[in-house]
């Protein structure tokens, strides 16, 4: 499993010129200072080319190629992303593109942008003592064996909340290395350098959000519970660490130990008619929902509307010529959540391109046409069922085996669930 560095909010000094070994080993010493974690072995330094960098990262990641295939296709009926996009080539390069440095727990090998490490930059300094943190993690913690482990496999969502343990513990320890070892003056060059971002400011609103969340949320994360109990409190989490999103959106519900509901899509593969197949199912999460609604909701509401959620899980379809039919299933903590969800969502999708008027479904559901797709939606009690199909058979037979009935008539402006 890899853990690619890109930019964070904190840096470091380089080493001073002359012994690398003795420049590097005086990173590692004040990182594991102010960490407070020490190392158990000597870690293996490996020193690249960008490109070479950004190569490994991505080649890295091919292992996940074939559950991208089907995520793509969700992403696209979502309108993440635009038809024919292939999502692994979007996120491997949007994330490759930004990578200062990567440790691969399967190895244990830490690899750093910088063919010499005499000559470390600022930003090539701070990039070492992160990847030495996350080096120090997998001695202690064995995090490389729970991010490689069947109880994350198939669950994006539990694998995000414990990565965003991971970097965000790595995040707030260069944090503290670059207000205890840089100058006023280092920290403003530092912030001043940096990779080309622009094949990561080109990927969707969504993908860029996912990518940073656990050098963001996750940092905000670890960073309660520093402050409560310092590392010994850090250091408990990774004996039971968040299993979703949302335990990291709301530090709170993971204290309480508040877990996602087990939620399954209803398999439709013998309902849809000849030529349909499901190609992959999963889980979203909160942040996921929350990033997708914020493409055309203002933040704030997006993150309202996603709170309640209480466990989601899609299935993804295809059929004839290419098509795609994805169902998603969403069960909320109480009924006003659902509703609110609804209403977002409504108002979310009358404002994806080419939306046409929302008509009204029974049990305070909707339907809207998006052109090449339609969007059915309904809520029953806690709990949401949308489909986003193209008009025709596979439609109707979702739809059906789902209970969400036909257009009647229009909805008032806003959508359902008033």
């Amino acid at each position: 499993m890899i853990l690619p560095t890109v930019p964070a909010p904190a840096p470091s000094p380089g080493p001073p010129g002359g012994d690398p070994d003795a420049g590097l080993g005086r990173i590692e010493a004040r990182a594991s200072i102010l960490r407070q974690l020490y190392a158990l072995s000597d870690p293996v330094r490996r020193f690249v080319t960008e490109p070479e960098l950004a190569a490994l990262v991505a080649g890295r990641m091919e292992g996940g190629r074939d559950g991208f295939a089907a995520l793509g296709r969700v992403y696209e009926a979502l309108g993440v992303t635009e038809p024919g996009t292939d999502l692994f080539e979007l996120v491997a390069g949007a994330t490759s593109a930004v990578a200062l440095g990567m440790y691969d727990a399967e190895t244990g090998e830490m690899f750093v942008a910088g063919e010499d490490p005499s000559a470390l930059s600022l930003a090539g300094t701070l990039t070492y003592a992160h990847e030495f943190v996350q080096a120090l993690q997998d001695q202690h913690f064995g995090t490389g064996e729970v991010l490689g482990s069947p109880q994350l496999e198939g669950n994006a969502d539990r694998e995000a909340a414990y990565r965003a343990l991971v970097v965000g513990d790595a995040v707030l320890a260069e944090t503290l290395y670059m207000l205890n070892h840089m100058t006023e003056a280092e920290q403003q060059q530092f912030r001043a350098e940096g990779p080309d971002l622009s094949a990561y400011l080109s990927a969707p609103h969504m993908v860029r959000r996912i990518i940073a969340f656990p050098y963001s949320e996750g940092a905000q994360f670890v960073y309660q519970f520093l402050t409560d109990s310092g590392w010994d409190g850090v250091d408990a989490l990774y004996e039971r660490p968040p299993v979703s999103t949302e335990q990291v959106l709301h530090p709170g519900k993971y204290v309480l130990g508040e877990e996602p509901l087990d939620v399954e899509a209803p398999s439709l593969e013998g309902t849809l008619g000849a030529g349909w197949t499901e190609v992959g199912r999963g889980t979203l999460g909160e942040f996921a929902l929350m990033a997708y609604l914020e493409e055309h909701l203002p933040p704030a509401d997006a993150a309202e509307a996603a709170a309640g959620w209480g466990g989601d899980g899609y299935a993804v379809y295809g059929g004839p010529d290419g098509g795609t039919l994805v169902a998603l299933r969403h069960a909320w903590d109480s009924e006003p959540d659902a509703a609110q969800f609804m209403a977002a969502f409504a108002a979310f999708t009358l404002a994806r391109p080419g939306a046409g008027t929302a008509s009204r479904l029974g049990d305070g559901g909707f339907e809207i046409d998006l052109g090449a797709l339609v969007v059915r939606a309904v809520r029953r009690g806690a709990v949401t069922d949308i489909v986003f199909a193209p008009e025709g058979p596979a439609l109707e037979a979702a739809a059906d085996a789902l209970g969400i009935g036909s257009a009647a008539e229009p909805a008032p402006e806003g959508g359902g669930d008033q």
